[in-house]
């Protein structure tokens, strides 16, 4: 939020110094999170959703360079997509029962 702050307070000190073409755009989801790790487990299951029952992805994660971990739950079937032993970032958007997928990066 600092930068953003800063970036507008750039605009306005250069727009009243003469320079009349300024554009500064910025997008900001504090809704996305992230999640990453070495993949240790990927389950199916279900869950309920609101009375419904879904497809869940469970996804245990071991935080690099730690014995910590963290598992994740997400909407329908992904467990193809997490092979095991590999590092992932998974980008978000969490939900009640389970969180919705934005985007995975294996490497």
């Amino acid at each position: 939020m600092r930068v953003v702050r800063r970036l507008v307070a750039l605009s306005l000190l250069l727009t009243l110094t003469g320079c009349d073409s300024i554009q500064i755009r910025a997008a900001f989801n504090p809704a996305v999170q992230e999640v990453s790790g070495l993949v240790s487990t990927v389950t199916i299951s279900t869950a309920s959703d609101g009375g419904a029952i879904v497809t869940v992805t469970i996804l245990n994660l071991q935080r690099s360079g730690s014995d910590d971990f963290t598992t994740t739950t997400f909407c329908g079937n992904h467990v193809s997509q997490f092979p095991l032993g590999s590092q992932v970032q998974v980008n978000f958007t969490p939900g009640s029962a389970c969180s919705t997928i934005i985007a995975i990066i294996v490497g």
